[in-house]
Order: C-alpha cells, then sequence, then structure tokens
C-alpha cells in the first residue's frame, strides 16, 4: 500500500470528478532521494540532492547525470532548482544562475546576491523574487520584479514574515504564491482568493477574484503537525524549542500553491475528499476553465512529494515503501 500523508481536512465538494481521464505508474529504479522534477516536451530533469537527472520523455532513459556540492563551474550549493527556457535550462542554486542546454552541456554562470535574493522564477527578461526585509522592528516578506541584473524594478507584494519580531513561529503563515511561464506571472498572498496576473514589466494585465469559505485548522491538525516535528530528523534536536514559538492558524491560507504550464494556470486550495485534492484551472488570459478534484500526495504533514505540470498531465515522485522504489506517477488533468 502506498504511504500517503494527507494534511487536509475532509470536506465535501459539490462537482462531478472525471475518472478516465489517461493515468500509470512507473518505477524509477536509479532514484534514491529525489528533491524536485520538472518536465519538458522532450526530458524529466530530476534532482537528487546536487546532482540532476535527465531522462528521455518517451523512454525515460537516462541521458545524463551531473552536478555535485561545490562552488566550481557545473557544481552546486545548498539546493539546485531547474526552470526550462526556450532553448535551453536555467538551474537556481545558491548564490548563482547557471544555464545549461537541455541535454546538460554547461554554457555559463552568473553570480547573484547569496542573502537578498529567494526563489527568482524568471518572466520574459526579469525575474520573479522574494526578499526578506525588516522595517520598524517588523520582518517582511516581500515579492520583487527584478532585471536580469537583479536589480529591483518595483515591488509586486508584501507580507508579515512567518517569524515574529518576538521570535514565534507562525505556522502556514499566509501562504505568498506565484509562478511563471514565459512572460506572465501569477501571484497571490494566500489570505483570500484573490489572484493578480502580471506581464514581464510588472504590469497587472488581469485578476482573478472568488468567493471562498476558509477550512477550519483543528486542534486534531494542530496535534498532527506537532507529532510530526517530534519524528522528523531535523526538527527532533529542537522539539522543545519549537514548542515554545510554534503559533497555529484558526484558517488554512485559502490558496495552496500556484502551477502553470504553456496553457493553464492550475490553483491548488486546502479542500479534499479523500485522497483528492481542489483545483482551480484557468487558461493565461484568466478565463476560468473548470475545477475539478487532482489525485496529490504530501510525504509529510507540511510537504508534498517532487511535482510538476506539463501539457495538462501531472508528474510526481512517490516513494512506494513496500517495494523500497520511487514511482512516477502520470495523471492527464485536462
Amino acid at each position: 500500500m502506498k504511504k500517503t500523508v494527507i494534511l487536509f481536512l475532509l470536506c465535501p465538494l459539490l462537482f462531478a470528478v472525471n475518472f478516465n481521464l489517461y493515468s500509470k505508474i512507473i518505477p524509477i529504479e536509479t532514484l534514491t532521494k529525489p528533491k524536485n522534477i520538472t518536465v519538458t516536451d522532450d526530458y524529466i530533469y530530476i534532482t537528487e540532492d546536487l546532482s540532476v537527472n535527465i531522462f528521455e520523455k518517451k523512454t525515460l532513459k537516462l541521458v545524463k547525470k551531473f552536478g555535485k556540492k561545490g562552488e566550481g563551474p557545473g557544481e552546486f550549493k545548498l539546493y539546485a532548482i531547474i526552470y526550462p527556457l526556450k532553448d535551453k535550462i536555467l538551474i537556481n542554486s545558491y548564490g548563482k544562475f547557471s544555464y545549461y542546454t537541455k541535454r546538460g552541456e554547461l554554457l555559463k554562470e552568473i553570480e547573484t546576491s547569496k542573502f537578498a535574493i529567494l526563489a527568482p522564477k524568471p518572466i520574459g527578461s526579469n525575474f520573479l523574487a522574494m526578499k526578506t526585509e525588516n522595517k520598524d522592528n517588523e520582518a517582511f516578506r516581500s515579492l520583487h520584479l527584478f532585471d536580469g541584473k537583479f536589480k529591483i524594478i518595483k515591488e509586486i507584494e508584501r507580507q508579515n514574515s512567518f517569524i515574529t519580531k518576538s521570535g514565534k513561529i507562525s505556522i502556514l503563515k499566509d501562504n505568498l504564491a506565484y509562478e511563471t511561464k514565459g512572460k506572465i506571472g501569477f501571484v497571490s498572498n494566500g489570505r483570500t482568493f484573490f489572484i493578480k496576473i502580471i506581464n514581464e514589466k510588472g504590469e497587472v494585465t488581469k485578476t482573478i477574484k472568488r468567493e471562498y469559505k476558509k477550512i477550519e485548522f483543528t486542534d486534531e491538525d494542530r496535534k498532527k503537525v506537532i507529532e510530526e516535528f517530534k519524528n522528523d530528523p531535523q526538527t527532533k534536536p529542537f522539539i522543545n524549542i519549537y514548542l515554545k514559538r510554534i503559533v497555529f492558524p484558526d484558517y488554512y491560507p485559502v490558496i495552496a500553491g500556484i502551477r502553470l504550464d504553456n496553457k493553464y494556470a492550475y490553483i491548488m486550495t486546502f479542500k479534499r475528499v479523500k485522497d483528492k485534492y481542489e483545483f482551480f484551472i484557468y487558461d493565461h488570459s484568466g478565463k476560468f476553465i473548470k475545477r475539478d478534484l487532482i489525485h496529490f500526495f504530501f510525504q509529510t504533514r507540511m510537504q508534498p512529494y517532487p511535482s510538476d505540470i506539463h501539457n495538462g498531465t501531472l508528474y510526481q515522485l512517490v516513494d512506494n515503501d513496500d517495494e523500497e522504489i520511487w514511482e512516477l506517477h502520470i495523471d492527464k488533468i485536462i
């Protein structure tokens, strides 16, 4: 039986679910601990620690594996996140951007700020990225539009940091979510179902707004999150500190995450029915397409398994504990 850890609450939804879409599961024996997956027309890129695996999309044959810990050419530090561009791929790691051909040949590397810029995502010739800032003894997370040399063009969104000035840690603080594809970006502060569609200049071209009832964060949810912190090797040594500082919300944020592929935007919420989760799907212009329930797996209470959406298909890597192997779940969703 698959290991599927469920975070969200059971909440009936009044809409039909399409059970006839294409779905399959493929074991990948060469993977040990994948971190991220990125899917393009021709290749599937999977990172493990600081290594990058390139697989042919049709055959899942391993084309190349490269990358290791370090600061030299072709080396990465702390993390390696892949963004597909038109004729190449961009790998963001701590302190630099690395440009590669689609088959993994290094083209060039550019140093970036090591501390000020977080999670940069390309939008046209610019980037959307977060910064942490302090002002009047308050900590903020702010989303900015940067140019190609990482100079700030304008601020897009701002919210209080999940770490308060008194040192408290807010679990599931309003979820600042953003995603880019080509020359467009979708941005949400997570507090309400309100999404801004922006162009590469940071101009808002359209907004999406829906009435939405928030889901309560229950005592049972609190107990489950605390239990996970106690069992997680990374947080277990500091559990007494966490227990003193954790602040839980009364409600989940409205938006859980945003994904974009070549045609559509997929807006995930914190509602679920059994092991399926609610998605609102729009085209890039902001036109509503449909609302649906989609299989989505979590490896911990707070962390989903690595996933990507490409051409209306969800790709997700799931650890099958019974078989001691990683599986690629492929589900056609639109």
